[in-house]
């Protein structure tokens, strides 16, 4: 089971991977114009700053989990919103 979540994450991040953002296009214009060793500091820096926006929104989803899981009058307007809506 744990290889299944584990080949789900891995395809997922590959596809979420692929179009280009603003550091993807700063390393690929870098290369082109300058050197892969300036290249490669940018993607290094760009790699650490996705872990550590990864690891505050992981932190900022267990605030919100427990804010939930506390508070029951926030499941029951959120239910009878999202069943209004639909």
């Amino acid at each position: 089971m744990i290889l299944i979540y584990f080949l789900i994450g891995l395809i997922t991040s590959i596809l979420s991977a692929l179009p280009l953002g603003a550091s993807n296009i700063a390393v690929i214009n870098t290369t082109l114009k300058q050197s892969a060793k300036q290249a490669f500091e940018i993607a290094i820096t760009a790699g650490l700053a996705e872990v550590i926006l990864s690891y505050y929104a992981l932190h900022c989803n267990k605030i919100i989990a427990d804010f939930f899981n506390k508070n029951l009058w926030v499941q029951i307007i959120i239910t009878f919103a999202l069943l209004g809506v639909g």
